[in-house]
């Protein structure tokens, strides 16, 4: 791999850890500062729609996005270039997934109903699921072999 697209490879992992480490952290502080684990729902929540809702909408939207900011790639494009695309498009998935939890992690603070919890967690687990890997990256973006040959070394 090139120098660019080590860095640029290496950034990514690095930020997909740091934000998924501020999701746990945020987490294990807002399980401690509520410590309830209620599992009824309380009649009048809004967040019982608005979590799962936001939720589901982070998923797939960011799916949609990451697949339409991929499809724009050109096997002609440069390495540094697809690398780059590959880096904004899986942050802008991240920040979806991240963005859902949170609002499950706030709603779970405010009204200590495990539901709420527990789709953070789900959220998180999927989150972990995305972890950039060189095998990701060479199914997901358009590369020649001379490019992919180059990634692998």
């Amino acid at each position: 791999m090139q120098p660019n697209g080590i860095s640029i490879f290496n950034n990514l992992k690095i930020i997909h850890t740091a934000l998924l480490i501020g999701m746990v952290l945020f987490g294990i502080f807002v399980y401690t500062q509520n410590g309830q684990f209620i599992a009824e729902i309380e009649e009048g929540d809004i967040f019982v729609y608005i979590v799962p809702i936001v939720a589901f909408a982070a998923y797939f939207l960011g799916m949609l996005f990451f697949k339409k900011m991929i499809l724009r790639l050109k096997r002609e494009d440069s390495l540094k270039q697809k690398l780059e695309v590959y880096q904004k498009a899986n942050l802008v998935n991240y920040a979806f997934l991240e963005a859902a939890a949170m609002l499950a992690l706030v709603a779970y603070f405010l009204k200590g109903t495990a539901l709420y919890l527990v789709i953070a967690l789900c959220i998180m687990a999927f989150y972990i699921s995305k972890r950039p890997t060189i095998n990701k990256l060479l199914n997901d973006l358009p590369l020649s072999m001379e490019e992919t040959n180059q990634l692998t070394k």
